[in-house]
């Protein structure tokens, strides 16, 4: 349970526009026993929650945090994690 909350601790999410632009980016970061997801950035919620899905585009890892994450944003669906 500490290491789940050590990697929410570190977790951005950002849904407002920046600039003049006012397009929505929506991205995440987890951190979990040294093991860095790297910073994931997107245009739409949909790429997002694909993508936290992804062991690949994570590089496996934090998982918990993803899955936690995936329900915490509504994303559409059950968390199916993929290769």
């Amino acid at each position: 349970m500490k290491s789940f909350l050590c990697a929410c601790f570190v977790t951005l999410l950002v849904v407002a526009g920046c600039g003049s632009s006012g397009k929505v980016s929506y991205n995440y970061q987890f951190t979990n026993n040294g093991c860095d997801t790297g910073e994931q950035v997107f245009t739409s919620l949909a790429a997002m929650c694909t993508a936290l899905q992804s062991d690949a585009v994570n590089g496996s890892c934090a998982l918990a945090a993803r899955q936690a994450f995936f329900m915490t944003e509504k994303c559409p669906g059950t968390f199916l994690q993929s290769p």
